[in-house]
């Protein structure tokens, strides 16, 4: 069936004016967008978009719409609904993004953003909620043109939190036999579909695995769950999935899957120890303790419970690698860049697209790719342990995690907000704390 028959049918009502719900039966969605009264209803969307609203509110003009996204896309947590609105945006600053629990969907809590953008030389500003569905996601946006007064931002803000009323299904936290199956078919290479063995449940994984050592694994990964939150702490609350961990017998499975997920070689593959993305991490059974897994699973863990997964591959890969090294470790790196001048500028650095691509050879080999690991670990610790810095370090972490990734006058801003000083500034003190 093609989209504009799909939208046909989803609209059980035709708002007559601004006062009027819109229902979508086929999503269990009710949006409420006569919560702000100023908004009017000008029609079916293109695209994605089930419906789209206008309206001035102060000195601002309001576009608004309501999109349905198609299980292609594989949302399985709401950030990832906002990350992709996020993509579409040229020049685009998230200023604020927080996980607000509700009615939204599958998921029963939602991704609320806003931030500043232009286009075309005019300044305005975006506010987006994103959440899941049983099948797909969706999402409902507003962006004007001049950016909203104080007092009008407020209204919107407290507006989007309100507008999606979902009264469908939602997950199963522990995941249902079902939900396994179906994601194990969906995710593991065929070659294993016939071997899942029985999922391991902890308090805050599901291990998904063809091997018989899972139980030990889960253990370690518990383990790993709260070093991470003891450095970086974090809310946990109602309605949260058990994160998902593909734990595979061997090697060649494993570049099999990592192939697979990333549209990839094996070759490639077989580079990585493991890998988190989206909500997963995965790896092969080698060592529980292989310090691989306290790295991914910060990544798992800044992604899906921090929901901080921007600010670029220097602040991703800083935070997991501080997390997997040892103080020696960043010290002999740090200690020998400081006094010889030999690191690269930070304002370069946040640059780097992929800090794992900055090199072809082995991160673990002494590479370009593993000293810039390790002189984002070195800068983190800088961060938390120097007494200039580490009363705010948190604050900090949350600024630059939040900033778009690999865009530097964000990170400035950030680095500016919170220490009142700029990346050059911080660099140098970087130098003292490593002398």
């Amino acid at each position: 069936m093609s989209v504009l028959a799909l939208i046909a049918l989803s609209l059980s009502v035709t708002p007559a004016n601004r006062a009027d719900p819109l229902r979508f039966e086929d999503t269990g969605v009710t949006v409420r967008a006569d919560l702000l009264p100023e908004l009017q209803y000008a029609g079916i969307g293109s695209g994605y978009a089930r419906a789209t609203w206008s309206g001035q509110l102060g000195d601002s003009t309001l576009q608004v719409a309501y999109g349905v996204l198609p299980p292609q896309f594989h949302h399985d947590e709401p950030m990832e609904v906002t990350d992709l609105l996020e993509g579409r945006l040229d020049r685009f600053v998230y200023d604020e993004t927080s996980v607000v629990p509700g009615a939204f969907g599958y998921a029963p809590y939602a991704s609320v953003t806003w931030g500043t953008y232009s286009a075309d030389g005019r300044p305005g500003e975006y506010h987006a909620v994103g959440a899941v569905l049983p099948e797909g996601s969706h999402y409902f946006e507003v962006l004007t043109f001049p950016p909203l007064s104080e007092e009008h931002r407020a209204r919107v803000r407290e507006f989007m939190c309100e507008v999606l009323e979902y009264d469908g299904p939602t997950w199963d936290t522990e995941w249902s036999d079902e939900d396994v199956e179906e994601r194990w078919l969906r995710d593991a290479p065929e070659s294993v579909h016939d071997k899942l063995e029985k999922p391991i449940r902890t308090k805050h994984f599901i291990v998904l695995t063809n091997s018989f050592s899972g139980k030990t694994f889960a253990k370690e990964m518990e383990a790993c769950y709260s070093k991470v939150r003891k450095v970086f702490p974090f809310e946990e609350f109602e309605g949260q999935r058990l994160l998902p961990v593909f734990l595979f017998r061997d090697r060649s499975e494993y570049n099999s899957f990592y192939a697979q997920q990333f549209d990839s070689t094996v070759q490639k593959a077989a580079r990585s120890g493991g890998v988190a993305y989206h909500d997963f991490y995965s790896t092969r059974y080698e060592s529980p303790k292989d310090p691989v897994h306290l790295h991914e699973v910060t990544h798992q863990l800044f992604g899906n419970r921090l929901y901080l997964d921007r600010g670029g591959s220097w602040f991703q890969e800083g935070v997991a690698e501080y997390m997997e090294t040892r103080p020696n470790e960043r010290k002999n790196y740090a200690k020998i860049a400081a006094k010889k001048g030999r690191n690269m500028p930070f304002e370069e650095f946040v640059r780097i697209p992929s800090l794992l691509q900055s090199s072809e050879v082995s991160v673990r080999g002494g590479s370009a790719a593993g000293d810039n690991y390790k002189y984002a670990a070195s800068i983190i610790e800088f961060l938390r342990e120097s007494k200039g810095t580490k009363k705010k370090f948190l604050e900090f972490i949350h600024a630059a995690g939040d900033a778009p990734r690999n865009h530097v006058a964000a990170i400035q801003a950030a680095a500016q907000k919170v220490y009142g000083r700029d990346l050059a500034a911080l660099e140098t003190e970087w130098v003292k704390y490593w002398k």
